[in-house]
């Protein structure tokens, strides 16, 4: 026998049914039990206010009034501990109505047994408890699914969540901001219509693959490709996908990034980087040819200057003329490379792209 009594709430207005009721349960050979008496409605109701009793037996007809209301304000004042209705008569809607507002179990007085009410408090005691362990559970999976909600509406990324044949279960607000549907327009819609047409017979391939071996091929392995937006326009994305398995079957998860700001800036990049190779090829070849150009350009005007001294005095007008001639040119010459050095050094391409890259 359990050393621990049970402890019992019997609400009955009838003196010679609570001796009854104390007798089966003093013949009781498994359980203790600690029977506590509550003779009118009232009684009853701040005895089960106190909740300090494991079971409560309750009396259909206690003060000619009705047990199942009882029953219902023992459930709206929070008592968790199971109830046992007791009644004269053997009535099936009566127990029906009894099991629907919360009763345990439906037991009529003249039938009771040191074994039978025993084990229907035994049942009722288990049974409340694993209902409990289901509220607990319960609680902890809708604060879990808090949670989840709480992160993935708060993702910029659009978070999307669809079943094995593509029909979409749940958008978040990335989703909505990204591909500028509603939750309202898109729950039930198959996940194509967020593709364009040359990705959807594909997309349909990758469902039947997930359908038949519950995995898709893309699963775990970010993609870039394009998706359409609610107004018809494509843009580029980064997907990252996840499969999971729940009582419904195998489920999809799709992780969205709009990357057409990256994309933008690779491409800015690169026509910088352009730009630069092409200055540079450009400052390279200035560079030779000046300095191809420079070294005879300088040995001719040297030249023509000392020339032009005429030491000896025997250069004719006309002579002098073509040496002061070739002394200029070469001086013009000089001066136009010059001229392209300090123009090459502006690289105008590079610092355009720069400049435009930091106004967008």
């Amino acid at each position: 026998m359990d050393q621990n009594p049970t402890r019992v709430l019997l609400i009955e207005d009838r003196q010679e049914d609570y001796l009854l009721t104390r007798r089966i349960l003093s013949r009781c050979e498994n359980q203790a039990f600690d029977l506590e008496w509550a003779e009118s409605w009232q009684a009853g109701i701040e005895a089960i206010r106190r909740c300090a009793h494991d079971v409560c037996l309750l009396d259909f007809r206690i003060g000619g009034g009705d047990g199942l209301e009882l029953l219902k304000e023992s459930k709206e004042i929070g008592c968790k501990a199971p109830v046992i209705l007791l009644t004269g008569i053997s009535d099936y809607r009566l127990d029906l109505a009894a099991m629907e507002i919360g009763a345990a179990d439906f037991l009529v007085k003249d039938k009771l047994t040191p074994e039978l009410l025993e084990r229907a408090i035994r049942y009722a005691m288990v049974q409340a408890e694993d209902m409990e362990e289901l509220r607990r559970r319960q609680d902890r999976i809708a604060a879990s699914e808090l949670r989840f909600r709480s992160v993935v509406q708060s993702a910029a990324d659009a978070i999307i969540l669809s079943d094995d044949s593509g029909q979409i279960v749940f958008w978040n607000k990335g989703a909505e901001t990204i591909f500028g549907y509603t939750e309202d327009e898109v729950i039930g819609a198959p996940l194509e219509t967020l593709m364009p047409e040359q990705y959807r017979a594909s997309q349909r391939l990758e469902f039947e693959r997930l359908r038949s071996m519950g995995r898709a091929q893309n699963v775990g392995s970010p993609v870039e490709l394009m998706a359409l937006r609610k107004d018809g326009s494509a843009f580029p994305i980064e997907l990252s996908l996840a499969s999971w398995t729940n009582g419904s079957g195998t489920m999809l998860t799709a992780v969205i990034r709009d990357v057409s700001e990256r994309k933008r800036s690779e491409e800015w990049r690169r026509a910088k980087e352009t730009a630069e190779a092409t200055n540079l090829a450009k400052s390279t070849a200035i560079a030779r040819v000046s300095h191809e150009l420079r070294t005879p350009l300088h040995a001719v005007l040297g030249f023509a200057s000392l020339l032009l001294k005429n030491p000896a005095g025997n250069l004719t007008p006309f002579e002098k003329d073509l040496l002061e001639r070739i002394v200029q040119n070469s001086k013009d010459q000089l001066e136009l490379i010059h001229s392209m050095l300090d123009l090459s050094k502006t690289e105008p391409s590079a610092h355009w792209l720069d400049a435009h890259s930091r106004a967008g």
